[in-house]
């Protein structure tokens, strides 16, 4: 064992892993580690709001449920069931051993941190020369620096306003491709290429699909060199065309078995998400399409990052003329990510959420460029010199009575190692050992080849930094003429890793916590719905009162969150939030957005069971004060400029459990997630729709009608009387007095609810449940659908195959020691 580590801790992969950790220690120490290991609590861009889930997974106790109901933003929402909960979840791991703060801030930073070792391991696993590896990791420093994108992920701006599970997830798909270049080269690792692209897919969806697509160019180009087109390679067996395609689909099938338990309801319940309709970036000419990749910037100058797109083009041209595999599939990869950019069709992917690929091919194309440039020098003056020797004295061995000639590359020699010799022709006692001039002069061109490797390595290493450091050191900058804007990093994270604890607006913000808090202590835990304005940065980010489950200790539920996407009251919310804010966000595109009317905003509060309001703004005072449907219940202190004070009201007549007073219509032509939110965006905005809510499914005693428009008023049902309404994280249940009357539960809609006593749950408008009593006592539980069934089932079956086949290879590997 020791001999084995000896052969392995090489001086060069020494060097490589110094170097590995002086990238790291760059981009740790541009974050302030001093405020990374502090316990105060992140904030900044939707980073800040994020926290709230894995504390609420944390305080859940249960670590095997990955995809619980989140009841603290948008009247509920399925948590992790569209989003990704890697990072979250490692976090909460974490917080065990260094407590939560800490924990969160760490899972953060973690895919920055493993970004440059990611690349150098694809390089390794390429079986690229040094330095290429390490030049791939050093090209990964100023893509994570990279100022051209701020939101989009990857980088450390996108990973510091929210991005991070993005991060992770890129860090994790550079490794992926590596083994999967491996794995379609020699068919080594399967089970080790399945988790990996199962873990890039549990951090985030966008990377897993350039993974895929990574895959598949990786195919076709081991197709093409098997076929004699490409790099030429020892390791290919010609014409065994079946080991790539078989590898890729069997390592593909292993993984989609391991994230079965996400994949299948993620698939199946698309129509149940939200879209917010951003529009693609333009892509009408070169000027715009590369005003956004790089090349120029908003007014139209050099960009930043021209020098990157010059050498990634330059590599283009360079991999395909020395037929380089690991050069022609970063390049491949640029080029594909540039396409798949500008033809993105509207609506399937927002192309801007593309952007990052581009990004991180084009840093890893010049990576690669320079890498191989010094290999070739690493790799040409020792060819010479063997060569020289061997001519200058050419040694002759007799095999079988025929000449060999161990110096030629002809066909018809043979190196001396292929020489096949007779067991009896060795006669150990007769055995000298001398040292020839030759075996010297070998062992000396050995060790000028290592220098140079030390010397190339180092030179990666210098040129890496140099493209970032001096842009952070204010003072070097400054003297080197260079702009600073990168030290943008250093600031974002002072901002966000400081923590909401070291804003000057802290005071003002625990006083508002710690008002509500005491108001729910009263009159009961809820909802809240709060006025929102951009001038909320002062606490750390605008999205920081979406906190208030996390000082309420999940008793006062925030009905604005993040995760827009994962929940179909979203829109109702944003229509709301124009209502009781005199400063809106209006984020959603397309929703016929309404101004100030605190009135009608209440309606739409008592409509989703909303217990609280929460303003601040003069004129939204002024008008709830006028509102007899609302009370006054707290204040806070007058807070100076830029501060306010916060008044909190009870709002009344709303309830979370409430029977129907009319029988709701099944309406045809819901089911798509646009149908539904056309027609109950309509059946929102108009106050004569409201007496009777629009169903997408529904017992056939309701009335069938063609559209919100037509809907038909029943007869009056019979008065029905709620009591012992218990609501908990996971479960709604209430008494009724009568049974067969629908019973309206202000919940957000999702088939994984199941009641018990009642028929149902049927989806109606906007985006809440119905259940029929069948008996006095109704229970709704959070449990299962049979898509998540059939995912854990396929899930586990692929865990316990990985086991089995596990024990039987460290089995074999045993009795082959023995």
């Amino acid at each position: 064992m020791r001999a084995h580590w000896r052969e392995r801790l090489t001086s060069a992969l020494l060097v490589d892993v110094v170097a590995l950790a002086v990238m790291v220690y760059v981009i740790v120490w541009s974050l302030h580690p001093s405020l990374l290991f502090s316990s105060s609590l992140l904030t900044g861009g939707d980073t800040g709001a994020h926290l709230v889930l894995p504390a609420f997974l944390r305080s859940q106790g249960d670590l095997l449920n990955l995809t619980p109901w989140y009841p603290g933003w948008f009247a509920g929402m399925p948590a992790y069931t569209y989003y990704f909960v890697l990072p979250d979840f490692l976090a909460v791991l974490a917080s065990y051993l260094v407590g939560f703060a800490v924990a969160f801030k760490l899972a953060t930073v973690l895919g920055s941190v493993l970004m440059p070792v990611a690349a150098y391991l694809m390089g390794r696993l390429f079986r690229a020369p040094r330095p290429v590896p390490l030049a791939l990791a050093a090209a990964t420093v100023p893509f994570l620096f990279d100022a051209s994108f701020t939101i989009d992920g990857g980088n450390l701006f996108s990973t510091m306003a929210g991005e991070y599970a993005f991060a992770l997830a890129l860090a994790l798909a550079l490794i992926a491709i590596g083994l999967f270049a491996r794995g379609v080269r020699t068919g080594r690792g399967y089970w080790i290429s399945a988790l990996t692209l199962s873990a890039t897919l549990s951090a985030h969806v966008l990377p897993w699909f350039f993974t895929i697509a990574a895959v598949g160019v990786l195919v076709v180009f081991e197709l093409a060199q098997r076929r004699g087109h490409g790099e030429r390679s020892t390791e290919l067996v010609p014409g065994d065309y079946a080991r790539p395609m078989r590898f890729a689909l069997g390592a593909g099938l292993l993984s989609a078995g391991l994230s079965a338990w996400w994949l299948l309801p993620f698939g199946t319940s698309q129509s149940l998400t939200n879209s917010m309709g951003y529009t693609n970036d333009n892509v009408s000419s070169l000027r715009a399409v590369f005003t956004t990749l790089g090349w120029y910037n908003a007014s139209g100058g050099a960009a930043g990052d021209r020098w990157v797109i010059t050498l990634a083009a330059l590599s283009f041209a360079a991999a395909f003329i020395v037929r380089d595999r690991l050069g022609m599939f970063l390049v491949s990869l640029t080029a594909l990510s540039l396409g798949a950019f500008v033809v993105d069709p509207q609506g399937v992917i927002w192309n801007e959420r593309l952007v990052p690929f581009w990004f991180i091919m084009i840093h890893l194309s010049a990576g690669w460029l320079v890498g191989y440039a010094l290999a070739r020098y690493v790799a040409a003056r020792p060819r010479r010199e063997v060569a020289h020797y061997l001519q200058s004295d050419r040694i002759m061995h007799e095999y079988d009575g025929a000449p060999i000639d161990i110096a030629s590359d002809e066909p018809g020699s043979l190196p001396l190692e292929s020489v096949p010799l007779e067991p009896e022709s060795f006669e150990p006692a007769s055995l000298e050992f001398s040292t020839s001039p030759h075996d010297e002069e070998a062992h000396d061109e050995e060790r000028h080849r290592t220098r140079r490797v030390l010397r190339t390595s180092l030179l990666v290493l210098a040129l890496g930094l140099a493209s970032t450091v001096p842009g952070l050191v204010t003072p070097v900058a400054n003297a080197l003429g260079l702009s600073t804007s990168g030290n943008q990093v250093s600031s974002w994270a002072q901002w966000n890793y400081s923590g909401y604890q070291a804003k000057a607006a802290w005071p003002e913000y625990r006083d508002l916590m710690t008002t509500v808090g005491r108001v729910a202590r009263r009159y009961g835990c809820g909802r809240a719905m709060w006025e929102y304005s951009a001038n909320e940065n002062r606490f750390g980010t605008p999205m920081a009162l979406m906190l208030l489950p996390y000082w309420t200790n999940n008793c006062v539920d925030s009905m604005e969150g993040l995760f827009f996407e994962s929940s179909a009251t979203t829109p109702y919310h944003f229509l709301d939030q124009a209502e009781l804010s005199a400063s809106p966000s209006n984020p959603q595109v397309g929703l016929p957005y309404g101004t100030l009317n605190i009135f009608e905003g209440i309606e739409h509060l008592q409509m989703l069971g909303v217990k609280y309001y929460i303003a601040f703004s003069p004129v939204a005072i002024s008008q709830a004060n006028a509102d007899p449907e609302l009370r006054l219940v707290a204040s806070t202190k007058a807070w100076p400029s830029p501060g306010v004070t916060w008044r909190i009201y009870y709002i009344k007549h709303s309830v979370l459990v409430s029977a129907l007073h009319l029988l709701p219509n099944v309406v045809a032509g819901l089911s798509s997630r646009t149908e539904w939110l056309g027609a109950n965006t309509t059946w929102w905005l108009d106050q004569r729709d409201w007496p009777v809510l629009a169903a997408s499914s529904g017992p056939s005693s309701w009335p069938r009608a063609a559209s919100v428009s037509a809907m038909q008023r029943s007869a009056p049902l019979p008065a029905v009387v709620l009591s012992h309404v218990r609501v908990t994280s996971q479960s709604v249940s209430f008494h009724v007095s009568r049974t067969g009357v629908p019973v309206l539960v202000k919940v957000s809609y999702y088939p994984r609810w199941h009641a018990t006593g009642a028929t149902g749950p049927y989806r109606v408008s906007p985006n809440l449940m119905v259940v029929v009593p069948t008996g006095h006592d109704v229970t709704l539980q959070y449990t299962s659908t049979p898509a998540l069934d059939w995912g854990d089932a396929l899930s586990n079956a692929s865990v316990l195959v990985g086991l089995v086949v596990a024990w039987r290879t460290l089995r074999r590997r045993r009795v082959t020691r023995q």
